[in-house]
């Protein structure tokens, strides 16, 4: 975190965000992350691997202030994509498939409204709802692994932190 004293106090972050790109497979989250970062990859070779590229957020009104002012440099705002290979149902249960995506700031779902009889669909049809609904069970899972794992190992904690966790756990879970 990075503050300055001008006027006012004015912190920010000197990160990228990042925004992780998820989906089923040939939804075209591959294609989204491409067109983002203008990134060139081999099909392929690339299908299941992980892609991480950086893209300048355009921004007219820097332009025209930069024209005015003149700077030495001119800083554009950035964006870190994360694109992920195709997630199907129970493969998020293994955490090395979401563990890109734990450090993320926004996740990006892409979802297939197109029928193209030359690009298979993983579940045979097209179905846009059905198909957010298998990932966001698929997310809702991994993250229950992840407390579960967390409540059994302590992770550290004292025995009243654990005690609080549990609560919450049980209070999140009787509202579900």
């Amino acid at each position: 975190m990075h503050c300055e004293a001008r006027r006012a106090w004015v912190c920010y972050d000197l990160q990228l965000m990042q925004t992780g790109i998820i989906g089923l497979p040939q939804v075209g989250k591959t294609t989204l992350f491409k067109i983002l970062t203008r990134a060139q990859l081999d099909e392929k070779a690339s299908r299941a691997a992980t892609h991480v590229g950086v893209a300048r957020v355009p921004e007219p009104r820097l332009e025209q202030l930069a024209k005015l002012y003149n700077p030495k440099k001119i800083t554009y705002a950035t964006v870190e994509y994360v694109d992920v290979g195709g997630m199907v149902k129970d493969r998020t249960k293994d955490s090395a498939v979401l563990a890109p995506l734990r450090e993320v700031d926004a996740l990006a779902h892409v979802l297939r409204v197109f029928d193209d009889p030359a690009v298979a669909h993983s579940a045979g049809s097209v179905d846009p709802l059905r198909d957010a609904e298998v990932l966001d069970l698929e997310l809702m899972l991994s993250d229950l692994d992840q407390i579960t794992r967390r409540i059994d190992s302590g992770a550290g904690a004292s025995p009243a932190e654990s005690l609080q966790d549990r609560n919450r756990i049980g209070k999140a879970a009787a509202r579900t």
